[in-house]
């Protein structure tokens, strides 16, 4: 039992992985982090996204060169249809709609980026 101990409080102590994604890309990821549907994240080179990051990519989340994302930020591309007041929101669809972070960009900590935002070079 001691040898598995000792693994997780190494691996609890170490603040980011290097993951290589299947485009050849280097990436600093913390392990704490989630991504669901990841075939549909574009991912540029020298992005860091730190701990408690949930990216959600069903609508395309696409993140250019050198972003920094703070911990626990939120980014989905996923939001719900309320057009009709009188239908509940759960029964009026999904809506899909492209995330875009040019490159050079800093997201703070505990910021959420929904549907169909595009935030700009350098912003």
């Amino acid at each position: 039992m001691r040898p598995f101990l000792s693994l997780v409080r190494k691996a609890l102590a170490t603040p980011f992985v290097i993951v290589k994604y299947h485009f050849r890309l280097w990436l600093h990821m913390n392990v704490l982090s989630r991504v669901e549907y990841k075939n549909r994240l574009s991912v540029g080179k020298g992005v860091i996204w730190n701990y408690g990051c949930y990216f959600n990519a069903l609508g395309g989340i696409s993140i250019g060169d050198n972003v920094l994302i703070g911990a626990n930020s939120v980014i989905v591309s996923i939001s719900y249809i309320f057009k009709e007041v009188s239908v509940p929101i759960a029964a009026q669809g999904n809506a899909l709609e492209e995330v875009i972070i040019e490159s050079d960009c800093w997201i703070g900590a505990n910021v959420t980026i929904l549907a169909g935002v595009h935030i700009g070079r350098g912003w």
